[in-house]
């Protein structure tokens, strides 16, 4: 099955509704005797080797264990980007301002503003497989020219051992999981889909970034696509567009 990822440009500024936040899922979806049921806190989390640390984009992978729970797990952490709804409130109470030097006009502090605007969003992954602890892992990246040949003698069989990691979509589909958390829902079995938020997303409305799903199950990837598909893809489009207006931003809208 394709997951189609849809990241928005058509938004305006401001905050999401809390409702609109993601809920945390393991990647097989479990809701019986999840983690996720009653996790308050990470004060029980050991971390045991940090994955990645990307400065750049502010996000750190951390794998390790719950003593509360068996298995392996991995935490991702990530500073959200900056809400313009809500950045006078970070000149509002007198948080700690520490300088670090100043020279001439130009002064270097180090803010600590009050915890509601300081939040960091986190992922929770667990159990979380080997595959799983891989993806998050540092590697080096490699551009591949993919052939026909390659597509199905390596790329193809690897498809069809994912399909096990695919409970997660089905639980959207059939609204097991996140059914509070969808924008648009079209139950067609051949051209429907279901549209929500991605787990990437922090929540705020200039960083949207949407998963379109398709029902139909029998498309893997982007190769599958012909022209038979195009009822679909226009349809995505165009529904997907529209669903801009529940986020209250225009779906032409340009940054």
């Amino acid at each position: 099955m394709e997951v189609l990822t849809i990241s928005s440009e058509e938004s305006t500024n401001g905050d999401c509704p809390a409702e609109k936040k993601l809920n945390l899922v393991d990647e097989n979806g479990s809701t019986d005797t999840s983690i996720h049921e009653n996790l308050k806190d990470l004060s029980n989390f050991a971390v045991k080797e940090i994955l990645q640390n990307n400065t750049n984009r502010k996000v750190t992978c951390l794998r390790g264990s719950f003593s509360s729970h068996p298995g392996e797990a991995v935490v991702v952490l990530e500073k959200p980007a900056f809400s313009e709804e809500i950045l006078k409130d970070y000149f509002k109470g007198k948080d700690n301002l520490t300088k670090s030097f100043h020279n001439d006009i130009y002064g270097d502090y180090r803010y600590n503003p009050s915890s509601d605007l300081n939040a960091v969003k986190a992922t929770v992954i667990h159990p979380a497989t080997e595959k799983t602890i891989q993806r998050y892992t540092s590697q080096k990246h490699y551009m591949i020219e993919e052939s026909p040949k390659i597509y199905k003698d390596i790329i193809l069989p690897n498809l069809a051992e994912e399909e096990d990691h695919l409970q997660w979509v089905y639980n959207i589909l059939e609204h097991k999981s996140e059914a509070d958390k969808i924008v648009v829902e079209d139950t067609d079995p051949n051209d429907g889909f279901v549209m929500v938020p991605d787990l990437k997303w922090s929540g705020e409305l200039d960083t949207l970034y949407l998963l379109a799903i398709v029902n139909k199950k029998n498309i893997k990837s982007l190769r599958d696509l012909t022209s038979e598909h195009l009822p679909l893809l226009k349809n995505i489009k165009e529904k997907g567009s529209v669903s801009g207006f529940s986020f209250s931003f225009s779906p032409h809208q340009k940054y």
